[in-house]
């Protein structure tokens, strides 16, 4: 079984739906899927995840708040073999 990171921020042009769209396709092809984490912005029509809300705190700098989101993943119990999906 794998676990799913998805380190999410706001300002989306397409409603989050590039997120909607690959959690279905998770659904219907990952066979082994455990659990899904969402990091950061929260959609109001995400379900059945687990979410860790979390600012992005470093302005300027978007892989520190990627490597952040991740980070706050593994403290929150992601399993030791997981994938971090982005758009």
């Amino acid at each position: 079984m794998i676990d799913v990171v998805y380190p999410l921020g706001t300002g989306s042009a397409w409603n989050d739906n590039e997120l909607r769209y690959s959690l279905r396709s998770l659904d219907k092809n990952l066979r082994d899927l455990e659990r899904v984490f969402v990091v950061g912005h929260k959609p109001a029509w995400l379900i059945n995840v687990v979410h860790i809300p979390m600012e992005d705190v470093h302005r300027k700098n978007k892989d520190a708040n990627l490597i952040d989101k991740v980070l706050a993943a593994c403290r929150a119990g992601v399993s030791d073999k997981f994938v971090r999906l982005s758009d």
